[in-house]
Order: structure tokens, then C-alpha cells, then sequence
């Protein structure tokens, strides 16, 4: 089966660069590094490329040789994965044209900037644990995968309760919201993304 042989060959490759893009989108962020906000931006084009290429392949195989059990499962399982991972590289893309569109200055203030580090590590966690689960077929991951998608909303609580506080806090919460969205969304994503495995 064609589909399942792109699958499995671009699998780890395709989670690779999720996890590169979002380590490199939360390094321009909280490093002002417009070089690797550019990157990720790049990049994006290439998991778009690979999310519709798959998609192809997988809409010609089930017109043209109507797979049925577990190459049915393989299909529709490759198809969702790819629509998540092609959608949490756009997330990645987004926290990058924010940390581009406010070089040189951070988007994240400093009083902050600890609760978003934790963030991008339990997030690139995940990425790791939900690529070890696809790459090696490891579910015994799972519950690791759940307890980190977790402490990221416990991050994203602690980041909400904390904004009321600050003087600026229309100010904050409009600069900090769609990064804090964009995280918390590829946390969730990952997640989801263990459960089609």
C-alpha cells in the first residue's frame, strides 16, 4: 500500500520537524531570535507540503483500493495525524510571527517569562513522548503524554490568574493571549494526536 509505506517512511521526519518548529518558535520568543522565528516560518511550508501530499495519497487509496481493516485504520489514523500535526505547525508558525513582529523587544515580560519557559519545555516534552508513540507504537506513553498536557494547563491557569494583577493588564493580556493560546493549542494537539495512534 503506497500510503502506508509514505506513511511510515515520513512519519518520524514529519514529527521531527513539528518538534524542531515549536522548540525553535519558543527559543525566537523567549530569545527575540528573529532567525529562528524566520526558520520556523519556512519550515511550516514544508509540513504544509508533506500534510497534502498524504492526504492525497491516502483520498487515492481508499478510491482506487478500498483498504479494509487494518490498512483502513492505518489510513484514516495517517490522515487525522497529519491534519493535527499540519495544524500545530501552523501554531508554531503563529507564537513565530509574533516573536518577528515584536523584535527586538520580548514578547513575554519578564515577571512572566518563567511560567512560559516551563510552558515550551513541558510542550516540547510532549512533542518527543507523542513522537516516540507514532515513530515506536509505544502507548505505554500515553499516560506521561497526559500528565504533561496537564501541567501545561496548569501553566495556562497560573498564567490567567496571574494577569489580573499587573497594571497593564489589557495591555499584557493582548500581547500575551494568541502566544499563550498557541502553546496550550499544541498541547492539546499532541494529546489528541497519542489517542489516533
Amino acid at each position: 500500500v503506497c500510503c502506508r509505506c509514505f506513511w511510515l517512511a515520513g512519519r518520524r521526519a514529519i514529527w521531527a520537524s513539528w518538534r524542531s518548529m515549536i522548540e525553535r518558535a519558543s527559543a525566537a520568543l523567549l530569545e527575540c531570535d528573529l532567525a529562528k522565528a524566520e526558520s520556523v516560518i519556512a519550515l511550516d511550508e514544508e509540513v504544509d507540503a508533506f500534510e497534502a501530499e498524504l492526504e492525497l495519497r491516502c483520498t487515492d487509496l481508499l478510491a482506487l483500493q478500498q483498504p479494509v481493516a487494518t490498512d483502513l485504520r492505518l489510513v484514516t489514523g495517517a490522515l487525522r495525524m497529519s491534519a493535527t500535526i499540519e495544524r500545530m505547525g501552523d501554531l508554531a508558525r503563529h507564537i513565530a510571527k509574533i516573536a518577528r513582529m515584536r523584535y527586538p523587544d520580548s514578547a513575554v515580560p519578564d515577571s512572566l517569562r518563567p511560567i512560559f519557559v516551563d510552558m515550551a519545555k513541558q510542550v516540547s516534552a510532549m512533542g518527543q513522548r507523542v513522537g516516540d508513540v507514532i515513530a515506536d507504537k509505544d502507548l505505554s506513553l500515553a499516560y506521561e503524554i497526559e500528565r504533561l498536557d496537564d501541567g501545561v494547563d496548569d501553566l495556562h491557569r497560573q498564567l490567567l490568574q496571574s494577569r489580573p494583577a499587573r497594571l497593564q493588564r489589557l495591555h499584557l493580556h493582548r500581547r500575551l493571549l494568541p502566544i499563550l493560546r498557541r502553546h496550550r493549542s499544541s498541547s492539546s494537539m499532541s494529546r489528541s494526536t497519542r489517542e489516533h495512534c
